[in-house]
Order: structure tokens, then sequence, then C-alpha cells
């Protein structure tokens, strides 16, 4: 036994001697290997997680808060207004033909829609005159609410509100009025962006989803005169566009009423 502890103790002798030789320096260690200090990635993802929900739930109860507060004067509650939004909505796709969809909820598309219904109706009851607003009143007050609609458009609308009747009522209620506004301006939440009575023309055009007449009844200075050159050339340019597609489509109906008329010969000599 004393053989085998003195070689064994030698042994560990050496080994830790060499161990020790072959140990790099201890600032090469910590330069390798630094301490963390701080959390660990673990936890740093845990918190960046939990401050998102809570900002995002923060906004949307901001959110909530503040739309229930403007439905308070559209409706019993927050349910009903939107009920009766949602219906506008599905009332406004079927009117254009749209095919049916669930109208979601979103938020910022409903506040917008608030905020409309309620200058379309703070509009009205400056000009109503015992609940009611003469037809002839209708491009002022769409005036006052920055929307420039012609005539033609109006009377357009509200034949395709009542069914294309040609009898067009004299007065309009608050109601009538907010639903003709609505027809020719559809809200963002109807998904009509291609599907809507008010056109840009060359009296009354309109650049990005902003109406240019407001600008021409101001006299806006960034407005300059048309060179009649130009736009002469451009009318005539437009004519003659025209002219070749009216007479594209002639020769194409020609071409078909021909292969008709051999047909029925071809089949009568057979």
């Amino acid at each position: 036994m004393g053989m085998v502890g003195n070689g064994l103790s030698r042994f560990n002798a050496v080994r830790s001697r060499r161990l020790e030789y072959s140990m790099p320096h201890v600032e090469l260690i910590e330069a390798s290997y630094p301490k963390r200090i701080g959390p660990s990635p673990y936890r740093q993802k845990k918190a960046a997680i939990f401050i998102q929900k809570f900002v995002r739930g923060w906004l949307v109860r901001k959110t909530h808060f503040r739309i229930k507060v403007k439905t308070s004067g559209h409706g019993k509650s927050l349910a009903s207004v939107v009920r009766n939004y949602r219906q506008m909505m599905t009332r406004l796709r079927r009117r254009f033909g749209a095919h049916w969809e669930p109208i979601p909820l979103v938020y910022s598309e409903f506040e917008d829609w608030l905020d409309r219904k309620k200058k379309y109706e703070v509009m009205f009851a400056k000009r109503e005159f015992w609940r009611e607003i003469n037809r002839s009143e209708l491009p002022n007050l769409f005036k006052d609410c920055d929307h420039y609609p012609s005539l033609y458009e109006i009377d357009e609308t509200l034949r395709l509100i009542n069914l294309g009747t040609y009898n067009l009522p004299d007065t309009l209620q608050k109601r009538q009025v907010v639903e003709l506004a609505f027809t020719i301006y559809p809200p963002s939440g109807a998904g009509l962006e291609d599907r809507s009575i008010y056109r840009s023309t060359w009296v009354r055009p309109v650049v990005d989803g902003e109406e240019g007449f407001k600008y021409i009844l101001a006299e806006h200075p960034v407005l300059q005169e048309a060179k009649i050159e130009v736009v002469g050339k451009l009318v005539a340019r437009s004519i003659s566009q025209r002219n070749e597609i009216r007479k594209a489509a002639k020769n194409t109906m020609e071409d078909y009423l021909l292969d008709d008329t051999c047909l029925d010969e071809i089949t009568s000599r057979k």
C-alpha cells in the first residue's frame, strides 16, 4: 500500500504541474469568456413581449374608450351603433352590386365613419327647417362638408337609393341626407374603392381621393391658365382615339355578322 500511495501522489503532483503549465492566463480567460451582466437573452425577450403587450393593449383600450365616447351621440349603446354601421355597409355593397362579405369592425374605419356622420348631421342641423331640408340646398350642404358633387350626381344617387324612381322627393330628412352622402362618397369600411357615383371629370377632377374643384372655386394660386394649343391637341387626340375604338368595334361586329351569314349558307346547302 505504501508503494501504491507514493506512486499515486507522484502522479497527482506531475498532473497538477502539467495542468498548471498548460492553463491559459486568467486575463485571456476573462477576455474570451466575459461574465454576463444583466438579464439573459431569454429574459430580455420575455420583457420585450410584455412591454409590447402592455403598450398595444393600452392603445386599444384608449381607442375603444374614444370610440365609445363618440358613439354616445349616435345611438343607445356601442353595440347598436356598430349594428347600424354594419347594416349601412351591407346596403352600400348591395346597392353597388358587390358580393356579400362580412363587415369586420376595424376601429380606424369605424371612427372615420362616426366623424363623417357627425359632420353631416351638424351641417344638416344648420340648414334644416322642421327637421327637413330642401333638395336644392344639398349642393350648399355638401360644400360645407368639403364635398362638391354635381346636381346630376345627387339626382342619380337619389334614384339609386329609391330603386330607380324618377319622382324624387323635394325635401329630405336627416337620415336620408346621411344615406345620400355615404352613397356618393362610400366609406372605406364598405370596400368600394372602384365603385362610386362620383367620378373624376375635367370640370370636377379627383386626385388621390381629394376633390380638386374646391381649388378651382377658391382660385388657388397653384392653378394656372392652360394653353389653348395644349388643350386643343389633347382634345383632338382624345377624339381620335375614341373614333378608332368605335371603328374597331364596328369592324369586329361586321366580321362577326359575316361569319354567321357564311355559316347559315353552308348549313342551308347541306
